[in-house]
């Protein structure tokens, strides 16, 4: 008799198949999207949490199931310090407790009901959650980001991006795919000048011509800014770049599954020139300046990224396990990354159920732990 073995998987594919660590602080949503009263589903990895904004403007955030009949209770609405549960209407706090059965409840004593809750936090106008395990959540700092905090000029974009999470970080440190933005040239030939990686992070640079398509060039503030050279980071699990100290940008990922993201991106800028001269414009000219930037060149851009990684997320559906050929040495190191993340992730995870033996289930057991 014989047996067919499971096909063995290629490096590519288990980057592909790879979540990324709950071990880190991911955004849920920008904070102006969460009213005071309002209760939505935000999905870690294929797992649903109910994320809300209770009566007294606290944001809170727990496991999107009532324990009774398994309804989320994202379709529910906030109560008080709460949400409840549009079914029967029990009522979970911040914490994950049952605080309120509205119906008579025929036992002497009723069990302590409670489901699991994440931590939370609001910074640079973003709803942050941790989905991992929270005894780390004080260990893992919030991204820092300093010319935010200075008050310099910031356009916040954020797209679903159906594609893997791997895929949209390889695509924004590849300065080589120039030919897709031909028509808005942010950047032109690219050429590679160092790739350093550490133990969670990959520092990439790139000697080329920034900002040189329609429109932006004349705003570019060439006087002070050197515009021909950029350093990017893989800083996982978020990625960043820097021009000069000037131009800035952060990218901010939150893994839905494996053919899906959602991505923040928060782009900051120091100044910029009045065209034809070499002086800077006011602040309060810059921020309707942003706007139209936005509108007319950076979201076409991006809408080009989204694009692609789209196509090649439906390539490597179908020809996942063919061979490919990948000359950029930054995209060999972040996958390496990637996966070895991940790995270290799943390890964590299958302690901590070691260490919960007994736990009903296995999500209650890490979403408790």
């Amino acid at each position: 008799m014989t047996t067919t073995s499971e096909p063995t998987l290629t490096h590519r594919e288990r980057v592909r198949a790879a979540g990324l660590s709950g071990d880190y602080w991911y955004p849920a949503m920008w904070s102006k999207d969460l009213q005071k009263g309002d209760v939505k589903e935000v999905v870690f990895w294929k797992q649903s949490i109910a994320v809300f904004r209770d009566e007294e403007g606290r944001v809170q955030a727990i496991e999107d199931r009532c324990p009774h009949r398994n309804i989320k209770l994202s379709l529910g609405e906030v109560k008080g310090c709460g949400v409840q549960c549009p079914y029967h209407g029990w009522v979970f706090n911040g914490e994950g407790r049952c605080t309120d059965i509205p119906h008579e409840v025929r036992t002497k004593n009723k069990p302590d009901i409670r489901v699991g809750n994440f931590p939370v936090a609001e910074k640079y106008g973003i709803v942050w959650i941790f989905p991992g395990d929270r005894s780390k959540a004080t260990l893992s700092a919030l991204p820092q980001l300093d010319p935010i905090d200075a008050g310099w000029t910031t356009i916040p974009v954020d797209f679903v991006n159906k594609c893997h999470h791997s895929m949209i970080v390889e695509n924004v440190c590849d300065f080589y795919h120039e030919f897709l933005h031909r028509d808005y040239r942010p950047f032109h030939k690219a050429k590679l000048l160092s790739v350093e990686a550490t133990k969670d992070a990959i520092e990439v640079s790139y000697e080329t011509t920034l900002g040189g398509g329609p429109f932006v060039k004349y705003f570019a503030d060439t006087g002070s800014v050197n515009l021909s050279q950029i350093k990017l980071w893989y800083q996982y699990p978020f990625q960043r770049s820097d021009i000069d100290g000037k131009y800035l940008h952060w990218l901010f990922l939150r893994p839905i599954d494996e053919r899906t993201t959602h991505v923040f991106y928060l782009f900051t800028f120091k100044s910029f020139k009045l065209p034809f001269t070499n002086f800077t414009l006011p602040k309060a000219l810059i921020a309707p300046l942003i706007k139209l930037t936005s509108k007319i060149y950076v979201l076409p851009v991006l809408a080009q990224d989204n694009w692609i990684m789209a196509e090649e997320q439906l390539g490597h559906d179908v020809h996942g396990g063919r061979p490919v050929y990948e000359f950029n040495p930054f995209v060999v190191k972040a996958q390496q990354l990637t996966l070895r993340k991940w790995e270290e992730y799943q390890a964590s995870l299958a302690q901590r159920l070691q260490n919960k033996r007994g736990s009903p289930t296995v999500v209650e057991t890490l979403l408790e732990a």
